[in-house]
């Protein structure tokens, strides 16, 4: 699995793609809004939210993820991923890198969670949560107190 984490051109272009559509995310979603509008000039609710998971089962007890900002993780599923949503994308990027695998990147600190539903129907429940890499705080201090120790 280690060959997994280590960042390959493609991977990076992946992420750099998936940043960039996150970035796009607010003004791609008023030109959807707009559309939208024009399609329900009365303004009534719409009868149904866009498609989501629609897990079958029973639910699991979440599994934990912890990242930390500018890094990334591999994770590799029993089955090809059907669906997948991420509570709070400014903190979480998941991108699909192979039917049965998420590039999932730490982009902001904070916590979210991610549904994961596989070909089958079930879905999983994944809690993440992205902090600050301590080590460049640590070199910091380590080079103005050097005789300074834990």
């Amino acid at each position: 699995m280690n060959g997994c984490l280590t960042p390959s051109p493609l991977l990076r272009c992946l992420f750099a793609a998936g940043l960039a559509l996150a970035a796009a995310g607010p003004a791609g979603a008023a030109a959807k809004s707009k559309a939208q509008a024009a399609d329900n000039p009365t303004g009534a609710a719409p009868l149904r939210a866009e498609a989501g998971p629609n897990c079958k089962g029973e639910a699991a007890k979440p599994a934990q993820l912890a990242l930390q900002v500018g890094k990334s993780s591999l994770m590799r599923l029993p089955e090809p991923v059907q669906h997948r949503s991420v509570g709070n994308p400014l903190v979480v990027q998941a991108l699909m890198v192979a039917p049965d695998t998420l590039y999932i990147a730490g982009v902001d600190v904070g916590t979210t969670n991610m549904i994961i539903q596989g070909k089958s129907g079930l879905c999983s429940v994944l809690d993440i949560t992205v902090a600050m890499d301590p080590s460049a705080l640590q070199a910091m201090l380590a080079t103005a107190m050097p005789d300074e120790h834990e």
